[in-house]
């Protein structure tokens, strides 16, 4: 598989990156560089993994992470420690870019689709329940549209691979059992 020769490439430039931010975590600030650490460490975690259990060949997300990486290196070399705000920046894109490695895993042994049945069968009871409240709880048409706000929230989060996705999907699921 193509994308193993990418993923072992992608896990040197992290174990780079890691030994530069280690190197020079006297300019950061400690409690972020802590955080990113432990970020990168659970991403190197997610690529032995991948690495043992490969289902699917997703070579242009190996190559794609791996530009990101090596992008992330070259930033590094040209930032300035002394403003506090661009190392803070630059540490919030290494935390991004290791919980995209981290989600990546979910591609890599094609576990996204459970994921994505839940939550099309989650919506589909959502809208179900939400067809079904005028009849059981006499709600108003404004009731209604207030609650698909947040649903298309949810669905543009999920697809974006946001937590947020997420953290909304269960905070709605107690209105369709509710309902139910």
């Amino acid at each position: 598989m193509r994308s193993l020769r990418g993923l072992t490439r992608l896990k040197e430039n992290l174990i780079k990156l890691k030994k530069v931010l280690r190197e020079n975590q006297h300019f950061l600030p400690l409690k972020q560089i802590s955080l990113t650490l432990k970020h990168l460490e659970r991403a190197f975690r997610r690529i032995d993994l991948i690495v043992r259990d490969p289902r699917v060949d997703l070579y242009e997300l190996a190559k794609s992470l791996n530009r990101k990486c090596n992008q992330m290196l070259n930033e590094f070399s040209k930032l300035d420690f002394s403003d506090q705000h661009a190392l803070k920046d630059y540490l919030d894109k290494v935390n991004y870019l290791a919980r995209y490695v981290f989600a990546s895993y979910y591609d890599f042994t094609n576990k996204l689709q459970v994921i994505r049945r839940a939550y099309r069968l989650f919506i589909f009871s959502f809208v179900i329940s939400i067809i079904l409240a005028p009849l059981i709880l006499r709600a108003s048409i404004i009731f209604i549209g207030i609650l698909m706000f947040p649903l298309f929230i949810s669905i543009h989060a999920f697809r974006a691979r946001r937590k947020l996705g997420l953290v909304i999907m269960a905070a709605l699921s107690i209105y369709p059992l509710y309902i139910s």
